[in-house]
């Protein structure tokens, strides 16, 4: 994503090439003209905790109907509101 997109997620960014997880832009590093164009950028994706309860009834909900296993994990994350 570009860093427009990436900045209004409200959570931290950097660019993909930045190494490990410790490494993430602050207002105290300085970013230059190919990292504002560059459309290699994430958001730091949030932690959330499940218990196994929540889980097994989203998996239970998800597996009502038949269906491939891309829908199913889609619908698991969905319940889960991930």
């Amino acid at each position: 994503m570009d860093i427009i997109t990436a900045l209004k997620t409200g959570r931290r960014v950097r660019r993909e090439g930045w190494g490990n997880n410790e490494h993430w832009y602050d207002e105290n590093l300085s970013i230059v003209k190919a990292d504002i164009l560059a459309d290699d950028w994430e958001a730091e994706q949030p932690t959330v905790s499940i218990t196994r309860e929540q889980f097994d009834d989203a998996w239970s909900k998800a597996m009502a109907e038949p269906r491939n296993y891309a829908q199913l994990y889609l619908d698991i994350v969905k319940e889960l509101g991930l």
